[in-house]
């Protein structure tokens, strides 16, 4: 995109090889169209769904995500799962090009433009589909400024975009009947300046595909590439009904020029096969209707290797340094579309705004005496997953030190530092060279005899964010915890930050959902829990397993009643009793992060040492809250009692 356009202009409508943040799909179901060949348009739909979702974030509309969700957990790879988001929606049909949203860059962040689509000029019904971006806007998927431009036909699949302000379409599709007459071709022209905010408009005169719907969009015919570049479909058979249209269009293309004046280069993508439906009507095949997402085309095919090969190489010659992967895309020509109708993307910056994926680096670690040692280790392990991509990073409880609560003694009131001091300045300086929002657990000498055992929340800039003093403080064998620790006094209050409002608690507070249930009611946007726990040496092994699942299953419960995510962080390895009165700690690990429903999207291992990135949807909370209302059903006015010690 160039900078300087959108300086001058204040908004641009970038081109399809800008970096995304999402891709959406519009899912087939039975009640469309698509109800005979259900089965092997799915096939194509999954195909799509695992190479978006390889690259950049999915957004799937359904009217029935939950069997979309179901149906892509036996195809897509967990990552890809994770990086998919589901809004539920009613559909007419699928082709997102045409019903999405067109997406502006300005200065205030993206502008989802919503014009007004009616089934290609009122051949199809539409109504539904016309209302899908509303829909999105009321879910914050994705999020941004939205426009209503509804008194306007324009379909995605009609423009090109080159992101330097040149707009390149079809006076077939824009001049068709049913779309914005009474207006002549010069007010359409007005307007599509005034609101794509660009500086001039193509229009190709020529060029058609029989079985085509759309009245002749753009993006079957000629697209907009990288470097002044217009990939296009070339006929050379003059026995195809296409050649002389076609001929005519290819030379409309070599008489436009740039905006420097300069011709564009022009690479022919070849005729695909002819292919028709069984009542011998011709199918719009067609090599132009490719998707450019992050790294990639990804170019349909039609099952003639010779043609595919030769239109894979053109498109590679055309965006050099990418992928370009084939989809077999002969389902979709069936209803008269292909892989670029499927789809619409979004433009990086809108991550910026609402887009709801939170990335969670997790490390869990062994801790040694050494404060300093245990440092460097989680520094360096911070630094590997903000690498990866991590926003926010979780540490388990009590990292800096090993678990000294196994004794009573107050030689260990030395590893108790003021907040803000030493250690608050050493992890602040780490959020701050990483970019990442980061979540502690400190030994807080408050004052002289007055000590907590205290979250801290950096920002991704190094300022504290909040804090959260454990308030249930356990005094069991080997966790005599209360010999330390005051109680909290901070309540349950989530932590605002730049990736979300993070409900924070402290190991013990774990056990309790009224503390989750709380956060969740003030808005926190996911709950998180340094821990360290482990078994006891006298523990049987049936017993370390009931232990382990019952702290798995009791935090499993926060994420499903609360309809928001969990993320529990513990510490691994052996820690030896220094007093000798129990045989010490086997910190069981088993981190993990569980899903809105309390599906485990990562574990860690029992015994070993891991860190990791995992993606979380928080915007799914939206959605399955809506299916299971457990806040809505609440009879609050029955719970005065809960805060009685014992009802007698």
């Amino acid at each position: 995109m160039n900078s300087e356009l959108l300086e001058t202009t204040n908004h641009v409508l970038p081109a399809e090889w800008h970096e995304q943040c999402a891709v959406q799909l519009t899912w087939p179901h039975a009640a469309t169209d698509w109800q005979p060949i259900l089965a092997e348009v799915t096939r194509c739909y999954i195909d799509m769904a695992r190479e978006i979702s390889a690259r950049v974030h999915l957004i799937i509309i359904s009217p029935e995500p939950e069997h979309v969700r179901a149906l892509l957990e036996g195809h897509l790879p967990a990552e890809g799962l994770q990086r998919t988001t589901f809004c539920q929606a009613p559909t007419d049909d699928t082709w997102a090009r045409d019903h999405g949203f067109i997406t502006l860059l300005a200065p205030d962040g993206p502008h989802l433009l919503d014009f007004c689509f009616n089934g290609w000029g009122e051949k199809f019904p539409a109504e539904q589909d016309n209302r899908i971006c509303r829909r999105m806007a009321e879910q914050g998927i994705p999020g941004g400024h939205y426009e209503n431009h509804l008194d306007f036909v324009l379909e995605g699949g009609s423009i090109e975009s080159d992101g330097q302000g040149t707009i390149l379409t079809t006076s077939r599709c824009l001049l068709a009947p049913h779309r914005n007459q009474p207006l002549t071709k010069e007010q359409i022209e007005a307007r599509l300046l005034k609101t794509l905010h660009a500086r001039r408009i193509l229009w190709l005169d020529h060029g058609y595909l029989a079985g085509d719907d759309t009245d002749s969009h753009i993006d079957t015919l000629a697209r907009f590439c990288p470097h002044d570049t217009i990939a296009y479909v070339q006929c050379t058979d003059p026995a195809d009904e296409h050649y002389d249209e076609l001929r005519l269009m290819e030379a409309q293309l070599r008489t436009f020029r740039t905006a420097e004046g300069k011709p564009y280069r022009l690479i022919p993508l070849p005729m695909a096969k002819a292919a028709y439906d069984e009542d011998g009507t011709r199918l719009p095949a067609t090599y132009a209707n490719f998707l450019v997402t992050n790294g990639a085309v990804l170019m349909p095919t039609y099952g003639t290797p010779h043609l595919d090969n030769q239109a894979k190489e053109r498109l590679r010659e055309a965006f050099p340094g990418r992928d370009i992967v084939g989809i077999d895309c002969r389902p979709l020509i069936i209803q008269h579309g292909s892989l670029h109708c499927c789809t619409m993307q979004f433009p990086k910056e809108m991550k910026n705004e609402r887009m709801k994926e939170m990335k969670i680096g997790i490390i869990q670690q062994s801790c040694s005496a050494s404060i300093a040692a245990n440092r460097k280790k989680l520094a360096a392990s911070i630094g590997k997953l903000a690498s990866a991509g991590a926003q926010l990073v979780v540490l388990q409880e009590l990292h800096d030190s090993p678990y000294f609560c196994q004794t009573e003694s107050t030689d260990n009131f030395r590893y108790a530092l003021p907040i803000p001091g030493e250690a608050t300045e050493f992890y602040a300086k780490v959020a701050r060279e990483n970019r990442v929002v980061l979540v502690t657990s400190l030994f807080e000498r408050r004052t002289a005899g007055l000590y907590h055992n205290t979250a801290v929340v950096f920002e991704a800039d190094g300022t504290i964010c909040g804090m959260h003093r454990k308030m249930h403080i356990p005094d069991d064998p080997a966790y005599y915890e209360k010999f330390y620790f005051t109680p909290g006094d901070l309540g349950f209050h989530p932590i605002p930050t730049s990736v979300g409002r993070i409900g924070v608690q402290v190991c013990w507070d774990q056990w309790y959902p009224e503390g989750a249930r709380l956060m969740a009611l003030q808005g926190a946007d996911i709950l998180v829990y340094p821990t360290a726990i482990g078994y006891e040496s006298t523990d049987t092994p049936e017993e370390q397993q009931r232990q382990r699942d019952a702290w798995t299953t009791i935090q499993r419960s926060h994420a499903i009643a609360n309809g928001i995510p969990v993320v529990s962080v513990n510490r691994v390895g052996f820690e030896p009793d220094p007093s000798g009165a129990t045989g010490g700690i086997q910190f069981w690990g088993s981190s993990f992060v569980a899903g809105q429903q309390g599906e485990l999207l990562y574990r860690a291992s029992a015994e070993e040492e891991e860190t990791a990135v995992v993606e979380v949807d928080l915007q799914r909370t939206e959605t399955v809250r809506q299916w299971w209302p457990f806040l809505r059903d609440r009879r609050i006015e029955e719970f005065g009692d809960l805060t009685r010690r014992f009802m007698d």
